[in-house]
């Protein structure tokens, strides 16, 4: 069948089943009487609907929140919002006791200074024992010198007394 005349059978089948159809629905309107349908005249006012459903309720977005991680026990909450209500970034959620944390924190800056002070009082003793060190170093120097001069006196000496000696055999002879 070319496309011409299949375009042309459905147009002509198309007004045929328009025109039944009204001649269907004119006879259905002469059948029916104005009594048999019931009528209200329109008015605007307020719909109040109430629903009941079961199901379940879900948020669009949902973030994960995690407590920061602390050494030494459970955190004590002492605010949290309640379920359900909207937050926004920078909002808290949950507040936790912040006392034995202060407590940890100053327990801790004050074993800090503690070790400060530590490190301070042993470069001190290191100085001290470094400068023990030098002085014993250099009373070591001049007992080493000291030795030295006493063996070069002691040369001195003999030759002194070897004269001596000398002289006083000379003397007896």
């Amino acid at each position: 069948m070319p496309m011409g005349r299949l375009a042309v059978t459905a147009f002509v089948m198309s007004v045929l089943l328009a025109v039944m159809a009204r001649i269907g629905s004119g006879r259905h309107s002469d059948m029916a009487s104005d009594n048999d349908i019931p009528v209200s005249p329109v008015k605007r006012d307020e719909l109040h609907l109430n629903i009941f459903t079961n199901g379940e309720l879900r948020a669009q977005q949902l973030i994960t929140l995690s407590a920061p991680p602390v050494a030494g026990g459970a955190l004590r909450i002492t605010r949290l919002l309640h379920s359900g209500t909207r937050v926004k970034q920078g909002d808290a959620v949950i507040e936790f006791d912040p006392g034995e944390q202060n407590y940890k924190l100053e327990e801790s800056r004050s074993e800090l200074l503690e070790a400060e002070q530590d490190i301070i009082k042993a470069r001190a003793d290191a100085a001290v024992q470094n400068a023990q060190d030098q002085v014993a170093l250099l009373k070591a120097r001049y007992a080493v010198r000291g030795a030295q001069l006493e063996v070069q006196k002691n040369e001195l000496i003999s030759g002194i007394e070897a004269k001596k000696n000398q002289l006083a055999l000379d003397e007896a002879q």
